[in-house]
């Protein structure tokens, strides 16, 4: 019985304390080498570093045997952007494509409200950027903002410290 008071104990005490929330619109995504531009996000998955489940196999007596999973860095992440009357989110994804700069690409992610706040969320490495579909124009989206949707794809990482040894571990240097 003491156990359930423990935890509820802890969680109250995690929830106390002085950080602020996250919100969702807190995100920011910036392309190394396009730093001047600011996209509109309207929608973004952020990129985590994922573990596969346990891999259950038989041994040649037919007792299962379950073993640890492998660390997977790699994400296929789906962005929306809200379009400005520069074009800047299609002028530049198509900029990146014509230039075969794609699977070459690091993009950060940040959180925060304040610029002198923000925290560093990861980096996707090796990243690219593929248009998901075409951009829709209709006659009676009149109070909707028009939206590209891309797929980013890399290797994600959440900070220098902490992902050296997977790097090396996983073959990138």
């Amino acid at each position: 019985m003491g156990t359930p008071f423990e935890t509820q104990k802890s969680f109250l005490v995690a929830t106390k304390g002085k950080n602020k929330k996250v919100l969702g619109s807190d995100f920011v995504m910036i392309i190394k080498g396009y730093e001047g531009l600011s996209f509109q996000i309207k929608t973004n998955g952020l990129p985590t570093i994922k573990n596969d489940e346990s891999v259950e196999y038989n041994t040649i007596h037919g007792v299962k045997t379950v073993q640890e999973g492998r660390i997977q860095t790699l994400n296929e992440i789906q962005v929306t952007f809200n379009e400005d009357d520069a074009f800047t989110a299609k002028e530049t994804i198509e900029g990146i494509i014509l230039e075969d700069k794609n699977d070459e690409l690091e993009i950060e992610f940040y959180a925060g409200r304040d610029i002198e706040e923000m925290k560093l969320w990861g980096t996707l490495t090796f990243a690219s950027i593929h248009l998901a579909d075409n951009a829709e124009a209709d006659i009676e989206a009149t109070t909707t903002p028009l939206s590209l949707s891309a797929t980013l794809k890399g290797h994600y990482f959440p900070s220098e410290a902490k992902t050296e040894n997977l790097k090396s571990s996983l073959g990138i240097a």
